[in-house]
């Protein structure tokens, strides 16, 4: 078992042991089911369909939680939404913990409110997708021993002794090959030949099933025009009246429509950092698709060679960055809030971390050779903040972590940490 799955694993047995209700979220096909079945092997699974109501639920969800003892694993629980209000009344009768495990793939107004009105009863985890440490060989674990800390966690408990730490890389696939594939974990054996067929096959279903059930509007035509757009668009800052030149519709449709794949986990906003500064800070979000296998094939680009001579590396680099950190968040039982940062003038940081008073500036470069001027947007928000400002990092596609100058580590993003 690799160290992430590890984090993410005891994380989900931590809850079960204080949370009457867990509920795990994220996008469709990233393994949400699969952990709780080998958490939890023996307990019940029942999976609801969009359509049929083949146990009930909808119908009379006091009998069909009579009729299933807990514990009880339910998946895509959005398609009963009537069950929730009964699962509250329910777990309320007892205090034991770990009672009901749900899943879902679409953050539906009813099921946050539902999650809501739990408040103290349920444990909620947002699932990422698979990155490259799931496919790493460096580390295996069995039961009992030490897990080893992800670089993230060792960058936020002592952000300047990287270098010290920083034993290889997970390097089994190419950082090109990496951001070309994706994290969906039903590809980690699949040749390359399928991954073209599984991303084009997702999207159709996605879009006839998730986007259609989370909109009835996404059914027009526009909408997979628009979906491949926000794929280009990724890594940019969110200017809706850019988007709506791009893509010939209304500002409004197009916030309604990125609010969909906000619901259905298939995109992220990370916002401005701005805490009162003196200089003029640009106050827009940046946009993430929050996989890159997903955005290199609404693209078009069909194999790992392609996207190492396009124009799209560098974005689709840092989308990928982006979203390992916060798939490498989802462990940590303290996990850091997540910004972006740029002045009116041009300085940037592509991923601020703020946690206990501290920020954690990090730059994402895709090019394999860097120099001190790629630290001039880390220098710049330091200089704008001061002595809150940690040692920053550069992540980067190389394969050795050394100080590019005082105060900035390059680091690659696929580094692994000394065990403990």
């Amino acid at each position: 078992m690799n160290y992430r799955l590890r984090h993410i694993q005891e994380r989900i047995i931590f809850l079960a042991q204080h949370f009457k209700v867990i509920l795990i979220t994220g996008a469709r096909q990233i393994g949400k089911s699969t952990l709780l079945k080998n958490l939890f092997p023996t307990i019940p699974h029942i999976v609801f369909d969009r359509i049929s109501d083949d146990y009930g639920a909808k119908e009379n969800p006091a009998l069909f939680l009579k009729s299933h003892p807990r514990p009880l694993i339910l998946d895509e629980i959005q398609y009963v939404p009537e069950l929730l209000s009964y699962i509250k009344r329910t777990v309320d009768e007892s205090e034991t913990p770990g009672q009901y495990f749900l899943t879902g793939s679409h953050n539906l107004q009813s099921l946050k409110a539902a999650a809501e009105s739990m408040a103290g009863r349920v444990g909620i985890l947002d699932l990422e997708h698979f990155s490259i440490f799931e496919e790493t060989k460096s580390f295996t674990f069995s039961s009992g021993k030490q897990v080893p800390p992800s670089w993230l966690e060792h960058y936020l408990s002592s952000p300047a002794t990287l270098v010290q730490h920083v034993i290889a890389t997970a390097n089994e696939v190419s950082p090109v090959q990496a951001v070309w594939r994706g994290g969906f974990p039903g590809l980690l054996d699949k040749p390359q030949e399928l991954v073209s067929i599984f991303y084009k096959s997702y999207t159709r279903t996605y879009i006839e099933r998730d986007a259609l059930y989370a909109d009835i509007s996404t059914g027009s035509p526009a909408f997979g025009k628009f979906l491949k757009i926000m794929a280009v668009l990724s890594a940019q800052e969110i200017n809706y009246a850019h988007f709506s030149r791009e893509l010939g519709l209304t500002e409004k449709q197009i916030q309604h429509w990125e609010h969909v794949l906000k619901q259905t986990y298939q995109w992220r906003e990370i916002p401005s950092y701005q805490n009162n500064s003196l200089k003029r800070v640009a106050k827009r979000g940046k946009g993430y698709l929050t996989d890159t296998g997903l955005a290199c094939s609404l693209q078009g680009i069909t194999d790992p060679l392609s996207l190492l001579g396009s124009s799209q590396l560098g974005p689709l680099f840092e989308t990928y960055c982006v979203n390992l950190i916060f798939k490498l968040i989802t462990g940590l039982t303290e996990q850091p809030f997540v910004y972006h940062w740029r002045t009116l003038s041009g300085a940037e940081v592509d991923i601020v971390l703020s946690m206990n008073g501290k920020l954690y500036p990090i730059e994402i470069k895709s090019g394999t050779t860097l120099s001190k001027n790629d630290a001039r947007g880390i220098s710049a928000f330091k200089e704008e903040y001061g002595a809150n400002v940690q040692h920053g990092i550069i992540l980067y596609p190389g394969t050795i972590c050394y100080e590019l100058k005082e105060g900035v580590t390059a680091l690659p993003f696929n580094a692994l940490i000394k065990p403990r």
